[in-house]
């Protein structure tokens, strides 16, 4: 008789077809401590299965936007540790061009690097055309983490993310 098990994440599902041809859940939950939202994102996942901003598999229920090896592999700038980078100089450069009294030296990071032709560019490519809200506050998180593990950031009293310009927003919708 067909049978057959799926074991999926901390979960087995099984289907028997003389069991009046139902699905029954069972959860295994002898290594693993879980909580309500673990196991509703876990049985979305069997609807709407999530998949890796990067390389588009299928997330594991523990992970958020990108899969663990991508994960692995993001091309850090790690700008919020060097004292001078690209990224705050020119910046800098721009705000002197801009401003009577500037006061250098205003330091600047960004996450990852980012290459129009790499796989990381759907990052924040969900972000900007796909209005994927929940992808920008992962990494912002991210960012804001090490970030605060800097001493150059210490002192801070604001940190300001870029805006987009009103003619890109307007041409976006």
């Amino acid at each position: 008789s067909p049978h057959f098990s799926l074991f999926y994440n901390c979960f087995s599902f099984s289907y028997h077809p003389f069991a009046s041809n139902f699905l029954y859940c069972r959860m295994n939950i002898s290594s693993h401590k879980m909580d309500k939202r673990l196991i509703f994102r876990a049985l979305m996942d069997i609807l709407l299965p999530r998949t890796c901003a990067v390389c588009q598999c299928r997330l594991n229920v523990h992970e958020n936007h990108i899969c663990l090896r991508c994960r692995s592999d993001l091309p850090l700038t790690r700008f919020w540790s060097l004292g001078h980078n690209p990224m705050a100089d020119r910046f800098n450069e721009l705000l002197q061009d801009r401003m009577e009294s500037f006061q250098p030296y205003a330091h600047a990071a960004a996450l990852f690097y980012y290459k129009e032709d790499g796989q990381y560019r759907h990052i924040p490519h969900r972000l900007k055309y796909h209005g994927d809200i929940a992808i920008g506050r992962h990494f912002g998180k991210i960012l804001g983490r090490e970030i605060s593990k800097s001493e150059l950031f210490r002192d801070a009293d604001i940190i300001v993310p870029v805006p987009l310009h009103w003619t890109r927003k307007w041409k976006r919708g």
